[in-house]
């Protein structure tokens, strides 16, 4: 007995890890690290905007869920329409509209200059008769416009958790396995953040933020969240008369007015993705109208001028009687730590 334990040790220490993995049944159909990395990358589809295409990693990938929010104005439906008229040429595309009629849809295609003729409009909340177009059509790309407003069978209340997981679930049902890209447009509250259950941003594949200020035609493309690529990217387009176009040289965009011999502004170099950018930091420091002085942030976060007021005020230059206001020149938001100097540096200057 103790030599047949002996010899079954041994042949036991002998056996590769692959015999050994041979030697239990594994289910067929299943995928290894070994072969994923055999396979080719998914293919990717242009939106016609170099910059948008960056932000997103490449383009849109096919069964993919986009999230776009933004506020009203910003430019959304012009963004979309864009992107539709572009992938028309490969196949036909369609735009659900939920708020907007038909005929305010093909206006502003109009006057964008948009004629394709496989650029599909219907204008309806109810997500089967959705379906039902895109299925007549062919439709190889959709926007939904906007995801608030469309009403699913199964759902509940329209705008809730029910409603809304009703509606994503079955476009993912719909479009994922047809290898169909969809773009939901959805509304944002008043501080920016987009309305309806947080669920809805776990739900998709990408989520997308528009942004721009209404008094200049610079936008900005952000990327939170990106199962198909990095969610740290930053796309530049902007806004004319025959649509959104690609920024190609934002630093340029950013400082074409800039003066260089003005109080209360400095210049920082900061990373947006994987790119350096340079930005203007425009601050005015004023005495108060009335007992209480005002912080007020356009693009900058507040906590941070707080805590940067502190740090000045310890250096000898106390703003704590005055109003601050400190604004990023394009509208942009920046949050690298690199601006806080351009910050100071216009603060004490004005």
């Amino acid at each position: 007995p103790d030599e047949d334990e002996d010899e079954d040790e041994a042949e036991a220490a002998t056996t590769s890890p692959t015999q050994a993995a041979r030697a239990h049944a594994v289910p067929t159909g299943l995928t290894t690290l070994a072969d994923a990395q055999a396979r080719a990358p998914q293919a990717r589809r242009s939106t016609g905007l170099e910059e948008l295409d960056r932000a997103l990693g490449g383009g849109l990938v096919a069964g993919q869920q986009v999230l776009l929010g933004g506020n009203p104005g910003v430019g959304k439906s012009t963004l979309c329409l864009t992107i539709l008229d572009h992938l028309s040429k490969e196949g036909p595309a369609l735009y659900i509209s939920g708020e907007e009629s038909k005929d305010q849809v093909l206006d502003r295609a109009r006057r964008l200059g948009l004629r394709s003729p496989s650029l599909y409009v219907e204008d309806t909340d109810q997500l089967d008769r959705a379906f039902a177009v895109a299925k007549s059509t062919g439709a190889r790309a959709v926007v939904l416009d906007s995801v608030q407003v469309l009403r699913a069978d199964g759902g509940g209340q329209l705008g809730g958790i029910a409603q809304t997981r009703a509606v994503v679930d079955q476009v993912r049902a719909y479009a994922k396995p047809k290898g169909i890209p969809v773009i939901l447009i959805g509304h944002v509250t008043k501080g920016g953040d987009l309305a309806g259950p947080k669920a809805l941003e776990h739900l998709v594949d990408t989520v997308v933020h528009m942004e721009g200020d209404p008094a200049t035609a610079l936008r900005t493309v952000r990327v939170s969240k990106n199962r198909f690529g990095s969610s740290a990217e930053l796309g530049f387009l902007e806004l004319g008369a025959a649509g959104l176009s690609s920024v190609n040289e934002p630093s340029g965009y950013l400082l074409i007015d800039r003066d260089r011999d003005v109080p209360g502004a400095a210049m920082a170099c900061i990373i947006e993705g994987q790119r350096p950018l340079l930005v203007e930091v425009q601050a005015l420091v004023s005495d108060p109208v009335g007992s209480s002085p005002e912080r007020r942030t356009l693009g900058y976060p507040k906590r941070r001028l707080s805590q940067l007021l502190a740090v000045l005020r310890s250096a000898g230059h106390d703003l704590t009687n005055k109003t601050v206001i400190v604004s990023i020149a394009g509208g942009l938001s920046v949050s690298d730590p690199a601006l806080d100097l351009a910050v100071a540096a216009a603060l004490v200057s004005a």
